[in-house]
């Protein structure tokens, strides 16, 4: 299971680097929609996978409190940021949902670091045949 940590980010790369999924909506948004569903994808693996669930635990476990400490800030004055500036609701909520966003990157970071430690040679040859094909479907455009 922990392979997926490899293939869903993999196929997200290949997806949005090579085309564009959904006529008449504009490629940043359908890049969004992705990026939402590949983080739901990635969260769900610690909830269905003990394996995975203890290894996550023990990445952020691993996590020196300099950089947790750094990263809550940011996040802090992200949201600060976005209820300062906001000239509307519509604004607020935008601005909310990329703090939330870039912090879901995070959490889906250290559950692909958890998923590496897991699959080892197999993980890391599926993520370098999937950057391999990326770059070569982008080259070939």
């Amino acid at each position: 299971m922990s392979w997926l940590g490899a293939v869903l980010p993999g196929i997200y790369l290949l997806l949005t680097s090579t085309t564009h999924l959904v006529p008449g909506i504009w490629p940043y948004d359908t890049k969004r929609m992705l990026q939402f569903g590949l983080l739901a994808l990635l969260f769900l693996l610690p909830v269905a996978h003990r394996r995975i669930r203890t290894e996550f635990g023990q990445v952020l476990a691993a996590v020196p409190l300099w950089i947790g400490v750094t990263l809550a800030a940011i996040f802090a004055w992200g949201t600060l940021s976005a209820l300062v500036n906001a000239r509307s609701g519509m604004h607020l909520a935008n601005s909310l949902s990329e703090v939330a966003l870039l912090g879901s990157l995070v959490l889906g970071m250290l559950i692909v670091a958890a998923c590496r430690r897991l699959g080892g040679r197999g993980f890391d040859r599926i993520a370098i045949g999937l950057l391999a094909l990326t770059g070569l479907a982008v080259g070939t455009q």
